[in-house]
């Protein structure tokens, strides 16, 4: 069983520039934002008491995590395949007690660190936008 699980989210805003005469177009980032962001952190302590790992196979309202207490952080993650292991283009809708929170593009991630503390009645969903979606799913204790 690990020690810990470390965790790390960051988004930067870029800018494309287009140029001309044949030339390759080049990023940078946007003025908007000036900036990349991002933090981490880690789950640990003695209270750890490991990851589920699955792969759930989701529809409509389909249940992902049942958090309790114990649940320090949940990882989803929209593998972009189906129950079959077909490449899907649906999307993700990620619900906490039936409110919709997050929509996961294929491939697409989120952590919701903190989960049981701040929601220990929280139950985690899934609805797919089309078909049975093959969702990753870690329930970190």
């Amino acid at each position: 069983m690990a020690s810990r699980v470390d965790f790390a989210v960051s988004v930067t805003a870029i800018f494309t520039h287009v140029t001309g005469e044949g030339q390759a177009n080049t990023d940078s980032i946007s003025s908007d934002i000036g900036k990349r962001l991002g933090a981490s952190g880690s789950v640990s302590g003695p209270a750890y008491a490991g990851t589920v790992l699955s792969n759930i196979n989701v529809t409509t309202a389909t249940t992902l995590v049942a958090a309790s207490s114990g649940t320090k952080m949940v990882y989803i993650r929209n593998r972009a395949l189906t129950d079959a292991g077909v490449v899907s283009t649906a999307t993700l809708t990620v619900l906490v007690d039936l409110e919709g929170i997050a929509v996961l593009n294929p491939g697409e991630a989120m952590i919701l660190p903190g989960f049981g503390s701040a929601n220990s009645a929280g139950i985690v969903k899934g609805t797919s936008s089309s078909g049975t979606l093959s969702v990753e799913v870690a329930d970190i204790d």
